[in-house]
């Protein structure tokens, strides 16, 4: 059966993202459930991943015990999912039958495959085991082939990480999109600082998204300049993450404290990111920067200004992972690893003050 090109798989989800930013209404228990749905799906779409073996031999391991399809079942739970977070009935009247359209030509072009490929094999297990939705029958524990493994090429080529975060944004869009219809220009109002940055931020974590894919590509290829001058990295991520929180916070009272505070757990961050040798250490102290990052603008309600720094933090912990791939660092130095002790405690110490002395 030949289908439309719209109606292919690979489009669906963008076709429904984009009716999602145009008429979405994502409320309260409605969304939830969907966001619980969405998470399912994403564990699921691993499990299946880390168990295949394309066409080497039949996969019956993991999820693939109870449906023929679990990758397909993760898509069903995801597309759920995003449905119930556009919280439209139309919208899921008009993409629940393209779905299945969609999803039958599929599956039914990649079941004659592998009864090609494995004949008998494949039959008996397409007659023990239901090709979607588990129905209670199972393969035979002892008859499993295969198992699952963080290191099957389909999860350590990395696209499937970049595809799942792309798939944490689109609720983020859905909801950003609303938000704007909404609020019209209101957003820009101090009363909406909270949202606005939700908005700023949703580009940064697109970007991040694309460099994390870029980083499994190519782990070679550097995505920020002075690859060779970490201090330098260290001194950029300082004076734009002190720029941001002088910027967010001037009139409330908190900035200047602030910054003190965090300052001397930055600088310590700094000297991590330092070491040579370990692209480990620096990797663990780019992800401690951001997470304080983050952690300030949203004690201060000026989490639009942080974009800057969170985005800069967010690709050098990308270029730290990409130096672990690539193979021209270690993962890890006693030297290094020492430092780290001294740089959680300091996030830690300043995550308590923030959250005690500086909420008003």
């Amino acid at each position: 059966m030949t289908v439309p090109s719209i109606v292919r798989r690979r489009s669906l989800r963008k076709l429904l993202v984009v009716a999602g930013c145009l008429v979405g209404r994502p409320e309260g228990a409605l969304a939830l459930a969907g966001l619980a749905l969405l998470a399912a799906g994403a564990v699921l779409h691993l499990w299946s991943k880390g168990c295949l073996e394309q066409n080497r031999r039949l996969t019956s391991a993991g999820p693939y015990r109870w449906t023929r399809n679990p990758f397909y079942l993760a898509n069903a739970l995801i597309d759920a999912g995003l449905l119930a977070v556009i919280g439209q009935l139309g919208v899921a009247l008009v993409y629940v039958p393209i779905w299945l359209l969609a999803y039958h030509a599929t599956i039914g072009r990649e079941e004659a495959h592998l009864r090609e490929l494995f004949a008998d094999e494949f039959e008996a297990y397409r007659a023990a085991v239901p090709r979607l939705l588990p129905t209670g029958r199972v393969w035979p524990r002892e008859r499993v082939q295969g198992r699952f493994r963080l290191d099957n090429p389909a999860l350590s080529q990395g696209r499937e990480y970049a595809r799942l975060l792309g798939l944490a944004l689109s609720p983020w869009a859905i909801w950003t999109a609303a938000r704007i219809r909404a609020l019209g220009m209101d957003v820009f109002l101090p009363a909406h600082d909270g949202t606005l940055g939700l908005i700023v931020l949703l580009p940064v974590g697109w970007v991040v998204k694309l460099a994390l894919a870029e980083t499994f590509r190519r782990p070679e290829v550097r995505l920020l300049p002075f690859a060779e001058r970490p201090e330098l990295r260290s001194a950029i991520a300082l004076a734009v993450t002190a720029g941001a929180l002088l910027a967010s916070g001037p009139g409330r009272g908190a900035s200047i404290v602030t910054l003190g505070l965090v300052v001397p757990v930055l600088a310590l961050v700094a000297i991590a990111m330092r070491v040579d040798g370990a692209a480990g250490p620096r990797l663990l102290a780019g992800v401690v920067a951001l997470t304080i990052g983050v952690a300030l603008a949203v004690v201060q309600g000026g989490l639009a200004a942080m974009a800057a720094p969170i985005g800069w933090c967010a690709l050098v912990a990308l270029d730290e992972l990409g130096e672990l791939r690539s193979g021209r660092r270690s993962a890890s130095d006693r030297t290094a690893w020492r430092l780290l002790p001294a740089v959680f405690a300091g996030a830690v110490a300043t995550a308590a003050l923030l959250l005690v002395g500086l909420r008003p």
